[in-house]
C-alpha cells in the first residue's frame, strides 16, 4: 500500500470512529438526560373509574372478538402490557378482539392507596369482571401477569366464574410452598416464609408500604447475571440507536418507570396468607366475610410456565392443574424467566399468538 492509499484509509477509519463515538456521546446522553428513546402508549379510554382502580378500553369500534381483561400484579403498572409498539400485548390483541385493562393505580399518588388490603384488589377484579361483562354483554378472559393471575383465579372463585370465559396466567405461583428450590418440608417452607415476614416488620412499620424504588432494585438483584449482560449489552450498543430505541422501553420500566409503591396492608396480607400459610393451596382465603377455595374455578384456564423462572418456579405454578379439578386446565411451558413471559421478543412470537389461538378456540 503506497502512502497516499494508507493516508486515505486511516483517515476513513478516524473518521468512522469519531461519528460512532458522536452517535455514543449523544445516545448516551438521551438515556442519562431524559430517557425518551420511543416512548410509547397505545390510545386508550378510561370508561369507569372506581375507588381502587380505573377500566381502560383499548379499542373503539365494537369488536365480536372475545373480551379480556387483563390485570397487572401489585406493584407493577398496567404498561407492563404495553411496553412498546413491538413489545406490546393490547395492540397485539387489539387486531381481533376487544382487550381491557383494569389499572390500580399509583399508591403513593392517590388518597388513601396505601391503606388498601389484598381483599380490596380481588374485589376490584371482580367488580370489573361484572363491569366489562354488562358494557359487552359476553364473557370475559381473565388474563393475569405472576400476581396478577393470582387476582384473576382469586376472582373467578368468588364469583363461581360467573360471566367468566376462560382464566390466562403468566408465572402465577398458586402454591407459594412448591416455590422454594430446596424445601420440600412444608413446616419448613411455613417457617421460612415466617422469618421473611418477620424481617420486613420494621420497614414496613417505617415506610408503612414497600416503595417502588426498593422493589425496582430487588427485582434486578435477584437476577445478577441478567442484570450485568444487559448493562454490558447496553453500553456496547450506545453508539446503535436503532438498537437503543428498541430496547429503552424495557430498560425505562425496569429501572423504575414501571414500579409503584405495594401498599403495606396489602404486602402483609400477601406474606401471611398467600406465602406463609399457604392460603391458595391449603384452606383457601377470605375476601370479606366469604371463604373462597381455587376448586370452585369451572372454566377452563390456560397457564405459561417460564423454565428460567426463579420468581414463579413450574411446581408452584402447576400446582393449578390439582387445585382447580372441575376446570379443564393446559399448561405451556416457555424458555425465558419472569419478566419474558409477558414481554420481549419470545413473549411476542411464543405466548401471545398461542392466547389469541386460545381465544379463538374458547370464544362464546
Amino acid at each position: 500500500m503506497n502512502p497516499q492509499d494508507f493516508r486515505t484509509e486511516l483517515s476513513g477509519i478516524v473518521r468512522g470512529t469519531v461519528a460512532t463515538l458522536r452517535r455514543a456521546t449523544r445516545n448516551a446522553a438521551h438515556l442519562v438526560f431524559d430517557g425518551n428513546i420511543s416512548a410509547h402508549r397505545t390510545p386508550h379510554e378510561v370508561v369507569d373509574d372506581g375507588e381502587i382502580y380505573q377500566l381502560r378500553r383499548y379499542r373503539e369500534d365494537p369488536s365480536d372478538g372475545p373480551v379480556v381483561l387483563m390485570v397487572p400484579p401489585l406493584m407493577v403498572t398496567p404498561e407492563v402490557y404495553d411496553i412498546a409498539p413491538r413489545l406490546s400485548a393490547v395492540e397485539f390483541l387489539s387486531r381481533s378482539f376487544d382487550p381491557w385493562v383494569v389499572d390500580f393505580g399509583v399508591p403513593e399518588d392517590t388518597p388513601g392507596g396505601h391503606t388498601r388490603d389484598l381483599a380490596d384488589h380481588i374485589r376490584a377484579v371482580d367488580d370489573a369482571i361484572t363491569s366489562v361483562s354488562a358494557r359487552t354483554g359476553r364473557e370475559v378472559h381473565l388474563v393475569g401477569y405472576s400476581q396478577g393471575g393470582l387476582f384473576c383465579y382469586q376472582a373467578a372463585a368468588l364469583r363461581d366464574c360467573q360471566n367468566v370465559g376462560s382464566v390466562i396466567t403468566f408465572g402465577s405461583p398458586v402454591d407459594l410452598h412448591q416455590n422454594l428450590p430446596a424445601v420440600t418440608d412444608r413446616d419448613a417452607a411455613r417457617r421460612v416464609f415466617e422469618t421473611l415476614r418477620a424481617g420486613l416488620d420494621v420497614p414496613l412499620e417505617e415506610f408503612g408500604r414497600l416503595p417502588s424504588w426498593l422493589t425496582s432494585r430487588g427485582f434486578k438483584l435477584l437476577n445478577p447475571l441478567k442484570e450485568i449482560a444487559y448493562r454490558t449489552s447496553l453500553l456496547l450498543h450506545l453508539h446503535d440507536t436503532e438498537t437503543l430505541k428498541e430496547r429503552a422501553p424495557k430498560r425505562r420500566f425496569l429501572d423504575g418507570e414501571g414500579f409503584v409503591d405495594w401498599p403495606g396492608p396489602a404486602l402483609r396480607d400477601f406474606l401471611k396468607i398467600v406465602l406463609e400459610e399457604n392460603r391458595m393451596a391449603d384452606g383457601g382465603f377470605s375476601v370479606g366475610d366469604r371463604k373462597v377455595s381455587l376448586d370452585r374455578i369451572d372454566c377452563p384456564v390456560l397457564y405459561f410456565a417460564g423454565k428460567t423462572d426463579d420468581f414463579a418456579r413450574r411446581p408452584a405454578v402447576s400446582a393449578i392443574e390439582s387445585l382447580a379439578p372441575r376446570a379443564s386446565v393446559r399448561g405451556i411451558d416457555v424458555d425465558t424467566g419472569h419478566f419474558g413471559l409477558v414481554v420481549g421478543s419470545t413473549s411476542m412470537n411464543r405466548v401471545w399468538p398461542r392466547v389469541a389461538q386460545w381465544l379463538r378456540d374458547h370464544r362464546d
